[in-house]
């Protein structure tokens, strides 16, 4: 299994790097297009294929094979992650201690925890996080201020493509890989991303790392 996981993981990085060379092509070749709106489209077309792409790779990834751990100030990532969000207008409250390390790959938590920050406010108009010590491990709540989020929809969230809204638009919120991806991430971490509904019917994951 780990052979055919690394072979299709080979597989997706040659396709994606083939990909790259055309979707430059067709980015040189759309600066040629006259009509400024046509030529707008052209270039949003090929923004929204690139993101997927990258996105696809990164889901295959993330899912090879575990990182080495190592102890990372869980509490710094967190601010610097909100602070890069909040100076794009994004509301975001935030309850952390000075410093809390936890044991895990710190550029696979800081993606993840930017990926569900942004599913926040981009689904419930605005995040709240919460950082604290829960016995041996670092526990990051993030919830939303959603309230169309149905149980039958909750196990159904990180699957790769999934999405409540249909449409696959990137205005919308992507192709549905986020919460995939960040699942991921965090497993190959040594966490666990955990997604429960609010009563309110908002998104609420929790990521559990062991704590430093």
């Amino acid at each position: 299994l780990k052979r055919l996981m690394a072979e299709r993981t080979v597989l997706l990085a040659a396709v994606a790097h083939d990909f790259r060379t055309y979707l430059t092509r067709l980015r040189l070749r759309a600066d040629f297009i006259a009509e400024d709106e046509q030529r707008l489209k052209a270039e949003k077309d090929i923004d929204e294929m690139t993101a997927l792409i990258e996105d696809t790779l990164l889901y295959a990834r993330a899912g090879a094979a575990r990182a080495p751990a190592a102890p990372f100030d869980v509490a710094a990532l967190l601010r610097q992650a909100a602070e890069a969000l909040r100076e794009t207008g994004a509301q975001i409250d935030l309850v952390a201690p000075e410093q809390l390390v936890a044991n895990g790959h710190e550029g696979f938590v800081r993606r993840a925890v930017v990926n569900l920050l942004d599913n926040a406010i981009k689904y419930g108009r605005a995040a709240r996080a919460r950082l604290e010590t829960a016995g041996a491990f670092a526990t990051l709540t993030i919830e939303d201020e959603g309230t169309s989020l149905q149980e039958a929809d909750l196990e159904r969230l990180s699957e790769p493509f999934f999405r409540i809204e249909g449409s696959r638009s990137r205005a919308t919120g992507g192709a549905g890989l986020g919460l995939a991806i960040s699942r991921r991430l965090v497993a190959a971490s040594g966490g666990e991303l955990q997604l429960e509904r609010t009563p309110a019917g908002g998104l609420r994951a929790r990521i559990v790392l062991p704590a430093g």
